[in-house]
């Protein structure tokens, strides 16, 4: 791609923030040029929020019955699957798994469901008994420079671009 097909189409997923995007400059290198975007990307990424929404509504309703684990709720609505979460736990993927099933998870010891519970950023006693309602009160640390206000009307903190300018830069 290059730098003048780069799309700027301002979505709202990155609010006043720009990401990078590598492209080819005129004389056929590789750098970077900040973007807000592109409406397909966004597109994209709202399904695949919906998708892991759905999937933790089914969850919920399976661990209500007692057939998965609250692990695998919290996993669903932080976004992750059973890779990414035995990546973040530090064991093989087949363990977090059979972790994710009920009556595996009824007989886990405390040290690993803390483990678990630091992992998802819930409380421990989020997971036995089941809570689904603590994200919902979840309250979170601002960054500096970030008030409450600026948070609830979408602003984020720093400089108006995070992506910066392209890695390559040219002397007057």
């Amino acid at each position: 791609m290059k730098k003048e097909e780069v799309p700027q189409d301002n979505i709202r997923h990155f609010r006043t923030a720009r990401k990078a995007a590598y492209v080819v400059d005129e004389e056929g290198h590789y750098t970077t040029v900040p973007t807000t975007g592109w409406n397909v990307e966004e597109v994209i990424l709202y399904q695949a929020i919906g998708e892991f929404e759905e999937q933790a509504e089914t969850c919920r309703q399976r661990v209500a019955r007692g057939e998965d684990s609250p692990i695998a709720y919290f996993m669903f609505k932080r976004r992750m699957d059973p890779t990414v979460l035995a990546q973040a736990m530090g064991l093989p993927r087949w363990r977090v798994r059979r972790h994710l099933k009920g009556k595996v998870f009824a007989r886990m010891g405390e040290g690993l469901l803390k483990e678990y519970a630091r992992v998802l950023r819930v409380p421990l006693d989020a997971l036995t008994p089941f809570r689904p309602d603590v994200l919902e009160q979840e309250t979170y640390e601002l960054p500096p420079g970030l008030s409450t206000a600026d948070r609830q009307a979408g602003r984020t903190p720093g400089p108006e671009s995070t992506a910066g300018e392209s890695s390559r830069r040219s002397t007057p």
